[in-house]
């Protein structure tokens, strides 16, 4: 698996771009921009293979990773075709 950090590794001017270069590589999105929820819901852009929208600020990129680690173990949760919203407390994914 290849990671890619847009603004580091590419450079990518919006975010309805952002989300038609995922959906065309077949990416996963890992977020904090809520942005991305809007454009997904509620003005229908096509959501690429799946989002995770941190809807809080993790202290470091490592608990981001070690809590994606923990909800791909658990079994529990598919990202192709949804958009996961993680919140301190909770997980909550939604069909996009």
């Amino acid at each position: 698996m290849m990671w890619l950090r847009i603004g580091t590794d590419i450079r990518i001017p919006d975010d309805a771009t952002i989300l038609t270069f995922a959906t065309a590589e077949q990416r996963t999105l890992i977020t904090h921009d809520q942005d991305i929820g809007e454009l997904v819901f509620n003005k229908k852009h096509r959501a690429p293979f799946g989002v995770v929208l941190f809807r809080y600020e993790p202290a470091t990129p490592e608990e981001v990773a070690k809590r994606l680690v923990i909800m791909l173990r658990s079994g529990l949760y598919m990202f192709e075709g949804y958009l996961t919203a993680v919140e301190e407390g909770k997980v909550r994914q939604r069909a996009c």
